[in-house]
């Protein structure tokens, strides 16, 4: 191995332009990896933070950018960030570390001269009184966040981690920004690993939806079409796609490290001429070329309780930026249905006889304290099922809106049979449907009802405060149910239950339940 190597141990610095540090040589200094950038990749970053001007703040923006770039093979070029072509890295976002432990920022303002009170890559050159009023008012204006950044640099240094909440930028807007960044790091590590992938690729009812109404609709999905499948994970729907006939798929995951194993399995299977995987935000500028268009967009975006962790917002941006006139997304029609259920659904009934002995108190702090104001995911018996079904909404995946799916309600009725029992929750599942609109061969559809086969979404159970009655023959359980994107976690849910067997003349309900999937 040579001096810098990774074989001497002596090593801790891994150059920007090198995807991982598997395999990769390591230098002893953060100089220099940059100069074995320079030299080796046509990329000095000494250069482009003199040419651009940038402060410690924006150094590690650009590192961070340079960093899942590189990861996610998308080509980022000295000349493109220097005559600001390339500004994707300026989002801030990129405050937080792309790489754990990333030596190459501990030591950031040593490596590239940065001054470290201003935080400038150089003196500026002199300026007019009207721009030096200019400066010192936006100096000012930023004053507490350019604070919150020296904190944090601090911390980076210490601590070697980034962005605690107390750490977060003063201004609200940019503290927003970097709580959603933050949702959105932990959502897409959660998909990093292939634990998941592998539960969701067992998932049998889910594979063979997909798996069937593409193949058996090739000729409308499929052949001779270009394919975007959005949230590709493995690429296992791109690679069906492909082998139906499709012309070209652009396959995107927003998670680095499952894009790029999503590119070595399609290579694996031969499959790289008509498969192209893109790692990066389908949001984001750059991740697809501009101009690009499809026929067809698949998507397997569903999560809990149909909506839990809005990865819809991301196919809708998608048919709205990228999806030709007449194309379609599939699957293209989403139901959430709604029905009651009985005791066996909270399990407390286990507590009011074990071994002849009462324990319902124990039963009564269990739901109190972990059931009620939260919706759980749990696999609900179809024999737990105590009243009429009904449908919550429905939405056309080809036309419906962002705001449409952000926030809504919907008023619904449920009724027994006699002798029924009580009802102490309701459950709540979805269907989606690759419909006879645009697959003309078969219709097929994927459900999570607790009457049918098991899936890896289960069911969500909403426990009622305090159970209803069993319902006479004449009455119905009157119900209003609203949805919209958790206030503190924007993919995460909150659903409002109004209810009861009766409404009062202004349209209100005796009873009301607030839930919450985070």
């Amino acid at each position: 191995d040579g001096e810098g190597g990774q074989g001497s141990g002596a090593g801790r610095f891994l150059p920007l332009c090198v995807p991982s540090t598997s395999g990769a040589e390591l230098f002893k200094t953060a100089a220099e990896a940059l100069a074995h950038d320079a030299s080796n990749n046509n990329f000095d970053v000494r250069r482009i933070v003199k040419e651009l001007r940038v402060g410690f703040y924006d150094c590690m923006k650009l590192v961070n950018y340079v960093r899942e770039s590189v990861a996610a093979g998308v080509p980022v070029t000295e000349a493109s960030l220097v005559d600001g072509t390339d500004k994707a890295w300026m989002d801030d976002k990129y405050l937080i570390p792309f790489m754990e432990n990333d030596s190459l920022l501990f030591e950031l303002d040593g490596a590239l001269g940065l001054d470290a009170e201003s935080g400038d890559a150089e003196d500026p050159p002199a300026q007019s009184d009207s721009e030096s009023t200019r400066v010192r008012a936006l100096e000012e204006e930023n004053e507490a966040l350019r604070r919150a950044v020296q904190e944090l640099r601090e911390s980076l240094k210490v601590a070697g981690t980034f962005i605690d909440q107390a750490d977060a930028p003063a201004d609200r807007e940019s503290a927003s920004r970097l709580k959603n960044v933050r949702i959105d790091k932990n959502y897409f590590d959660s998909y990093a690993g292939f634990g998941i992938h592998r539960e969701m690729l067992s998932d049998r009812p889910r594979m063979v939806a997909y798996r069937s109404a593409i193949e058996l609709n090739a000729s409308d999905l499929a052949r001779g079409k270009d394919v975007l499948d959005v949230g590709c994970g493995t690429g296992i729907l791109s690679m069906i796609a492909a082998r139906a006939g499709a012309r070209a798929v652009c396959a995107v995951d927003g998670s680095p490290a499952i894009a790029e194993a999503a590119r070595a399995i399609v290579e694996e299977n031969s499959l790289g001429s008509v498969v192209q995987v893109r790692g990066g935000l389908i949001e984001k500028e750059g991740t697809i070329p501009e101009g690009y268009k499809c026929d067809v967009i698949i998507s397997e975006w569903m999560g809990y309780c149909l909506l839990y962790e809005s990865m819809l917002f991301s196919v809708l941006h998608a048919r709205d930026k990228y999806l030709r006139p007449g194309g379609c997304v599939m699957p293209d029609v989403a139901r959430i249905h709604v029905a009651g259920c009985g005791e066996a659904s909270v399990g407390s009934g286990f507590w009011d006889d074990v071994e002849g002995f009462s324990m319902r108190t124990v039963g009564k702090k269990l739901l109190e304290r972990e059931l009620r104001s939260q919706a759980h995911v749990v696999d609900v018996s179809g024999a737990w099922v105590n009243t009429s079904d009904a449908v919550v909404t429905e939405f056309d995946l080809c036309k419906v809106t962002a705001d449409e799916v952000r926030s809504f309600s919907s008023e619904f009725e449920l009724t027994q049979a006699t002798g029924q029992g009580k009802i102490h929750a309701l459950v709540v599942w979805f269907d989606t449907l690759f419909s006879a609109r645009h697959c003309k061969t078969e219709e097929v559809v994927l459900t999570t009802s607790p009457r049918e086969d098991k899936t890896h979404w289960a069911q969500t159970l909403l426990v009622l405060p305090e159970p209803v009655s069993a319902l006479d023959r004449e009455e119905a359980l009157l119900c209003r149910m609203t949805f919209q994107q958790h206030s503190e976690d924007y993919r995460g849910l909150q659903i409002v239950l109004e209810y009861g067997t009766s409404r009062a003349k202004d349209g209100t309900y005796p009873h009301a339940a607030q839930f919450e999937l985070v």
